[in-house]
């Protein structure tokens, strides 16, 4: 690929943005109001039953889903940054429209999500509307030729039909040949994964301890302070009787 040594710097510095992300959501984190947003019956069949066990679960589903959003959104930049690179693409100004680019005379509108199993019935009839009315005001022009609307998911896969699994009026392109298509490099996936692990063994190895080890002592203190039995446990009543007065 051409400007290899470009994509490189990019990937890297939009992976360290990520990781900055990362660390103000850890320090911001607020554990009580965290637990507020739990199934107190899902957390107490679970069995937590000290406060350790509480806050680590908390951590890990806090930073799990924060995660997933902030890292999602690292690869949609990633994405338009390398179809800018290949296609001239860009951000379209189109509702739920994340790229658009001109390919073998078509123009490509891609609603670029993280992986496959990414909506529901709701959200994907949304991206239906997004994707006609998008098509509409490119048909406003009469020289825009072939429109061609993708749901591109950034990882996964769509076997069927060499990977182009057409879903009626648009077509779902998962992984490998949704990195294809707004590159024109067929092996783009794989030069794009060495490329985060690069920059993931770049980062300090003790990064992720400096940050999270604070949160975890703050996390636990305010945890003890209002939900602990003397000896330690948790005082599931309490979070139960507090939890439904804040609703």
């Amino acid at each position: 690929m051409n400007n290899e040594e470009s994509l490189r710097q990019f990937v890297a510095a939009r992976l360290t943005k990520f990781h900055e992300a990362r660390e103000m959501n850890i320090t911001n984190t607020d554990a009580r109001k965290l637990l507020a947003r739990k199934n107190p019956y899902l957390y107490r069949y679970l069995g937590f039953d000290t406060t350790k066990e509480m806050v680590d679960a908390l951590m890990a589903a806090s930073l799990s889903s924060s995660e997933e959003t902030t890292f999602g959104k690292a690869l949609e930049d990633i994405a338009i940054h390398i179809c800018e690179q290949a296609f001239g693409g860009d951000k379209s100004p189109a509702e739920g429209i994340d790229l658009q680019f001109h390919r073998d005379s078509k123009r490509y509108l891609v609603s670029i999500k993280s992986g496959p199993n990414w909506g529901n019935a709701d959200q994907t009839k949304k991206m239906r509307q997004n994707f006609d009315s998008a098509r509409g005001r490119l048909r406003q022009n009469q020289s825009v030729g072939e429109i061609v609307a993708v749901n591109g998911c950034c990882y996964g896969s769509t076997a069927r039909n060499g990977g182009y699994h057409q879903m009626g009026d648009y077509y779902k392109l998962c992984g490998k040949e949704f990195w294809e298509l707004i590159s024109g490099e067929p092996e783009m996936y794989r030069l794009l994964f060495d490329m985060v692990a690069e920059a993931a063994d770049a980062r300090t190895q003790d990064d992720d301890v400096v940050h999270l080890s604070p949160a975890i002592k703050k996390a636990t203190q305010a945890i003890r302070s209002g939900y602990s039995l003397p000896d330690g446990t948790l005082n599931w009543h309490a979070v139960l009787e507090e939890l439904h007065s804040q609703r």
